[in-house]
């Protein structure tokens, strides 16, 4: 977990996490991965103002549907439709992928907002993706 906590450093999480968590006020959020980094985020930073519907995650399916991941509700990808989410908190370190996904395909036509919870500085990102 060390290597998140100086991920988090690096990108300044803190100041940007408080800036998303007074945009999501009062709004129905699903949080998007639930591997290292989501636990970390669940371990060691209040996110207790957030309205958390729910948690969702490839690596979960049907029968994984209302068991509980550190206390939030399970929600499989094949049943995202069934709910009307303000947000999305994507909660991985590679998200760009995972945002293009849900924009252009579950919430393509929805008001459903998507928000990566760590993200990267666009120097970084313009870097990152040059030297692939």
């Amino acid at each position: 977990m060390g290597n998140v906590e100086s991920y988090l450093k690096k990108i300044n999480f803190d100041k940007n996490f408080e800036k998303i968590k007074r945009k999501l006020k009062n709004k129905s959020v699903l949080i998007y991965g639930t591997g290292e980094l989501f636990q970390y985020i669940h371990s060691y930073y209040d996110i207790c103002s957030l309205n958390i519907i729910g948690v969702c995650d490839s690596k979960y399916d049907d029968n994984d549907y209302n068991k509980l991941f550190l206390g939030h509700k399970i929600i499989p990808k094949t049943k995202l439709e069934n709910y009307n989410i303000d947000a999305v908190l994507v909660c991985v370190k590679e998200y760009i992928g995972v945002v293009l996904n849900l924009e252009f395909g579950l919430y393509k036509n929805s008001k459903t907002k998507i928000y990566p919870v760590a993200k990267i500085p666009f120097r970084e990102l313009v870097k990152k993706l040059w030297t692939r």
